[in-house]
């Protein structure tokens, strides 16, 4: 009789997901974004059209609210707890969005007294676009979380697929 693998001898290996975000249910003027923060407390999401001028560890000396105050670029601004009750997950919705138009996304602190304020998009990396009005087309990707790694470290993990309608 063969015996099944024992996940623990191979997910013990690999690195796990701490801070995420995923975007979805995007339309020309809005979007859902859901959030795990690496711990809990108040996190807070900021969505801009442009990147934010501050620096990332210390917000150039100012709050998140004097920080929205001074840059009109700022579109949304939403602060949760994060629990463990929750799994450190939050959903925000996003509303007032411009069609066809690029904004970057960032989970930030300044209550947790932590080095860096800024936990994500602190390097203008995390974006999303919104709809055209009309769109004549549709790209889309998306990513399987089966890992079949975990029972096989030499197969390959899938991976992110992109399709276009």
């Amino acid at each position: 009789m063969t015996s099944l693998q024992q996940p623990d001898n191979y997910e013990t290996l690999k690195a796990k997901i701490s801070t995420a975000a995923i975007v979805g249910h995007t339309t020309d003027s809005t979007a859902k974004i859901w959030v795990r923060a690496y711990r809990d407390g108040l996190w807070t999401l900021i969505v801009s059209a442009q990147n934010l001028p501050e620096d990332a560890y210390d917000l150039s000396g100012k709050s998140l609210a004097a920080m929205k105050d001074e840059n009109t670029d700022i579109v949304f601004m939403a602060e949760r707890n994060f629990t463990h009750q929750t799994d450190l997950t939050m959903t925000f919705e996003v509303s007032g969005l411009k069609p066809d138009t690029r904004y970057y996304y960032y989970l930030a602190s300044d209550k947790l007294g932590l080095d860096r304020c800024i936990e994500m998009g602190g390097d203008h990396a995390y974006w999303f676009r919104t709809f055209a009005k009309n769109p004549q087309s549709l790209q889309f990707g998306f990513y399987s979380c089966h890992d079949r790694s975990a029972s096989n470290p030499t197969a390959k993990a899938h991976g992110t697929s992109f399709m276009t309608c």
